[in-house]
């Protein structure tokens, strides 16, 4: 089975999707605008009603229907916005809001500490954040979800079904299908279905409000003829969105299934997850009164819905998409996990490590990562009490009673540790997060400056400030263009002592975007990188890829990616919000 070409036939798919959804929704406001034109503005205007298509279309030209079309739009616009801007309010929030508790990273519960072990294996071997873990005590269905705009503020979610009855491969699949999620932008893309379709619906709100109110006015006949006509437009309208949003989001979740095979390389913990569900007594429900608007985000459906209307495909038909030769029997797996599970004698058990045959790639990358800190490093960055001191002690603070520990470690191990304890610094209190960010600062003015620890000053930085979700994206070319010279100037100089190449660094990088009378400049300040990457951080995500891309054709610009530019460049990914370039 070529799961690459299954992705790449879902992402076709998605687009030709979203291409009709802009269609259908253009269709419904130009309709909606020639009825507006045709019965509203007589009665506003000196206008008399149209008796043929040509006194339509000039009067949809006159300037009273250009204010007319103006007037729609803006209102529609405005509604869009109005809702693209609550559903920006975070993973935490979303999480929160169907009833999520965030599991602290120092937890020993055994079944909550195999979890988070899941979690931090597969972002490490992803190269992403440590997502914060959240746990829906009192849902019993098999669930799990990803909320958020970016990897810097996504979480993980998860349900006490899918924690107790899902073996540790298991639980691999289902991670590594929501970080799918995360790595191609699908909660950015439903969100953007979802504002698009209030404006649908308001449509349907305005015909039902002047059928309200046009009794017993002048004209009220046609008033009514009106919201009647809006009322339908608008809840037909909202249908068809609906439907095309649906199948955009079971094509995502094809897509996101063939990723986890992809990311795990081993199709039957995913496979395996879907089928237990299948034969769960609570299958994938969820009793939260707020699960229907976070529907699109979760690992299956919170609910049984007819297949056109379905946010996600039917069981059977993703298995068989991940094993062509399936026999539709689920049994075997079940009796298999339940073997796997192993029954827990205390709640601070240590988790015991995954049998050969129970590991996937992935999970090994992730585990040679962590194995490669020391013990009471992995402690340390799960403590709450102890962060303050590794945060510290990454930008070189000498007298942190770990700075011996960690200055020997090199910097991709230190870059671990970092992403490792970034879940337990984001759950520090506000007062705590910004006294930490007042050490910090503090230290890093008494510090000598070299790129590897500026990125690691910046990253604790990005992750302990508030996010700014409600930035718009920078889509003005001088000012990108110019903050990316900046950038690639500065890993040019640092990437070599010698002129020319760091010269011959910089072109290959600007080369590569097509910017041939780009200039190197060896002389950017550490403020104006740090300004730059705030810039950048805000550019379109296809533009982010090719930017990075850009900084790893800098770097082995001499032939050689060394441990360190490697680590190096895996920073500038974390930074810019960005996962690392295929």
């Amino acid at each position: 089975m070529d799961f690459f070409a299954q992705q790449q036939q879902a992402r076709q798919r998605t687009g030709l999707l979203v291409l009709l959804f802009v269609v259908a929704v253009g269709l419904i406001l130009l309709l909606t605008n020639v009825l507006m034109v045709a019965l509203l503005l007589p009665q506003i205007s000196d206008s008399p009603a149209p008796q043929s298509w040509q006194q339509l279309g000039a009067q949809l030209s006159s300037s009273n229907g250009m204010v007319l079309t103006l007037a729609l739009l803006m209102v529609i616009a405005t509604v869009i916005m109005i809702k693209w801007l609550a559903l920006r309010g975070g993973g935490r929030k979303i999480a929160e809001s169907i009833g999520g508790k965030r599991i602290q990273t120092n937890s020993q519960e055994f079944k909550q500490r195999q979890l988070l072990n899941v979690v931090e294996e597969m972002a490490l071997a992803a190269g992403i954040a440590v997502p914060p873990v959240y746990l829906l005590a009192d849902e019993h269905g098999i669930n799990a979800f990803a909320a958020g705009h970016t990897p810097k503020d996504a979480v993980i979610g998860i349900t006490q079904g899918a924690l107790e009855q899902l073996s540790r491969g298991q639980l691999q699949g289902v991670i590594a299908h929501e970080f799918s999620h995360i790595l191609n932008g699908d909660m950015r893309l439903n969100m953007r279905l979802i504002a698009v379709l209030s404006g649908i619906v308001v449509i349907s709100h305005a015909g039902d409000l002047l059928l309200r109110t046009s009794g017993g006015r002048k004209n009220g006949n046609q008033a009514m003829l009106l919201g009647l006509a809006l009322l339908a437009l608008g809840w037909i309208g909202a249908l068809f969105a609906n439907l095309i949003k649906a199948a955009v989001n079971r094509q995502r979740e094809y897509l996101a299934d063939a990723a986890a095979v992809q990311f795990t390389r081993d199709p039957s913990t995913i496979a395996g997850a879907l089928k237990m569900i299948a034969v769960s007594s609570g299958h994938s429900y969820l009793e939260s009164a707020n699960a229907a608007q976070s529907s699109h985000m979760l690992f299956s459906s919170y609910r049984a819905f007819s297949s056109l209307l379905a946010s996600h495909p039917p069981i059977d038909k993703r298995i068989r998409a991940i094993e062509p030769n399936w026999n539709g029997r689920y049994a075997a797996t079940v009796i298999k996990t339940q073997q796997r599970q192993q029954p827990v004698q205390q709640a601070t058990a240590p988790e015991p490590k995954p049998a050969a045959h129970q590991a996937n790639a992935t999970a090994v990358i992730g585990a040679v990562l962590l194995a490669q800190l020391p013990n009471t490093l992995q402690q340390q960055a799960r403590e709450p009490a102890d962060v303050t001191q590794l945060a510290l002690a990454l930008i070189g603070d000498s007298t942190s009673r770990v700075a011996a520990t960690i200055s020997a470690l090199t910097l991709k191990s230190q870059l671990t540790l970092l992403q490792l304890l970034l879940p337990t610094l984001t759950a520090l209190s506000d007062r705590q997060q910004q006294q930490l960010l007042e050490q910090l600062q503090r230290c890093w003015q008494q510090q000598s400056i070299t790129l590897s620890r500026w990125c690691i000053y910046q990253l604790l930085l990005h992750y302990l400030n508030a996010p700014d979700t409600h930035a718009p994206l920078i889509q003005a070319t001088p000012k990108r263009n110019s903050a990316s010279c900046h950038l690639l100037s500065l890993l040019a100089c640092h990437g070599n002592d010698d002129p020319q190449q760091q010269q011959r660094a910089f072109y290959r990088g600007s080369n590569s975007l097509g910017w041939y009378q780009a200039k190197f400049d060896p002389n950017v300040s550490w403020p104006q990188a740090a300004a730059d990457l705030i810039t950048l951080r805000r550019t379109p995500p296809a533009k982010k890829q090719r930017l990075l891309l850009a900084f790893r054709q800098c770097a082995e610009q001499d032939g050689v990616i060394n441990d360190d530019e490697t680590a190096l460049l895996h920073c500038l990914d974390l930074l810019l919000d960005a996962p690392a370039p295929q």
